[in-house]
């Protein structure tokens, strides 16, 4: 069953930068992609979106796979990257993963490997439908998140060149959709979901929303702003709002947003090709930016911690593998530390099922605190996650961070894993 839903949109000013390579190159390239399950079994049907990385917008409408799970595209050259798609199998890449940015300037080959879910398809259904602006055209390259309101479960997917969104593997349930993207403000569409239903269409009328600016700084431990990145984020899925991602030289960052939402942000130490170095990643739920920029005080940039398992490779496509529902989670120790705090996340839905560490009002509240002497912990060794096994089937991310003591004895961050690394499957 398919639910169709019309979003409009007003316009704001967010806006992103990147610097791609340049290369002296043949203007057009044909690119052959193929897709297979984990089983090497060709994927029909798979919605592949392309997206130009200088301004995460999709090169054309979404692109499907035929029977022997290929595609074709003939593409300018530059620097691109893939989101896949398919109902019964988890997106590539997952929730949290950045993309893979790749420059294409030759007669590419590329192949990629999707995970099915572990629910029964029978009872997963689709929510699309179209992202329109105020002038009633298609809003491209748009993040759609329906959120289930009693669950607070999330699901996602974007616009391509059409404005046309698909989110796949949705289950029963009351959700609120919305559109994100940077320069614009969505209205909220209410809808009950019943995958038994038959098509409908829902309308709905564009809404004004105060937009607001504010400078936030970012800095090393020392005070010192460097190159940094930053990027506002879905506070849900924690996925990137498409065009807010900036970079600047002494770590002043200029922000626009809407008072109506909650974000999260992320932000860090990164060299001119994207590729952070210095990660963090803070949560400020209920909590605007208003109240933040009355705190007055910069995001301080914390050092990496370097995770032993499970540990994903970035130079693949998929995430690393735990063969137990209840994995132990390794690191190497930060000599500073005087405890640790530890999370996980349901990539799938987007959910927290395990710790938690946020950052309010200049105070660290921790829901798991392990003692400074702690490596390594198992999943839920304390009883209070919210399932008390991972699922077999199902992508998860975890993050450990350090905790360290000021010359006041209050805590602050010192250091914290990258999500990304942490990224795992459970089989």
């Amino acid at each position: 069953m398919r639910v169709i839903v019309f979003i409009f949109l007003v316009s704001g000013m967010i806006f992103g930068c990147y610097n791609p390579v340049e290369e002296d190159v043949h203007p057009y390239v044909f690119v052959k992609g193929s897709i297979v399950d984990s089983f090497g079994t060709p994927l029909e049907d798979v919605r592949v979106m392309v997206f130009d990385a200088s301004n995460d917008e999709p090169y054309a409408v979404a692109y499907h796979t035929d029977r022997m799970g290929e595609f074709n595209i003939e593409l300018p050259s530059g620097n691109y990257y893939f989101r896949l798609s398919k109902q019964g199998f988890y997106d590539v890449p997952a929730k949290l993963q950045k993309p893979k940015v790749q420059y294409i300037g030759m007669e590419a080959a590329l192949g990629f490997s999707m995970y099915a879910s572990n629910q029964n398809i029978q009872e997963l259904g689709i929510i699309t439908g179209r992202v329109l602006d105020e002038a009633g055209g298609p809003l491209t390259g748009a993040l759609v998140v329906a959120k289930e309101t009693n669950s607070n479960d999330s699901f996602s997917g974007y616009t391509d060149a059409d404005g046309i969104f698909v989110i796949n593997n949705v289950v029963n349930g009351n959700f609120e959709v919305q559109s994100w993207k940077a320069n614009y403000v969505s209205s909220t569409v209410g809808l009950y979901y019943d995958y038994r239903e038959l098509e409908s269409v829902i309308d709905i009328t564009t809404s004004s929303a105060n937009l607001q600016s504010s400078s936030m700084a970012v800095q090393d431990k020392s005070g010192f702003g460097w190159n940094t990145d930053f990027c506002l984020l879905h506070p849900e899925t924690g996925e990137y709002i498409p065009g807010t991602w900036q970079q600047s030289s002494d770590g002043i960052m200029d922000v626009v947003y809407s008072e109506a939402n909650e974000y999260k942000f992320d932000y860090g130490l990164s060299d001119l090709t994207r590729t952070t170095q210095i990660d963090s990643l803070l949560s400020y739920r209920g909590m605007n930016f208003d109240d933040f920029a009355a705190l007055g005080t910069p995001l301080i940039l914390s050092e990496a911690i370097a995770i032993i398992a499970p540990s994903y490779d970035p130079s693949f496509d998929f995430p690393a593998t735990a063969t137990t529902v209840l994995p132990t989670f390794s690191w190497f120790p930060v000599t500073e530390a005087t405890s640790y705090s530890i999370e996980v996340k349901d990539l799938t839905t987007g959910a927290l099922v395990w710790g938690n560490i946020q950052n309010e009002m200049g105070e660290l509240i921790m829901a798991v605190e392990l003692p400074s002497t702690t490596s390594s912990i198992q999943y839920n060794y304390d009883g209070s996650a919210s399932f008390p096994t991972l699922i077999r089937g199902r992508t998860y991310s975890w993050r450990v961070y350090a905790i360290g003591l000021n010359a006041d004895s209050q805590p602050y961050l010192l250091a914290a894993s990258n999500p990304v690394a942490g990224t795992f499957n459970v089989n």
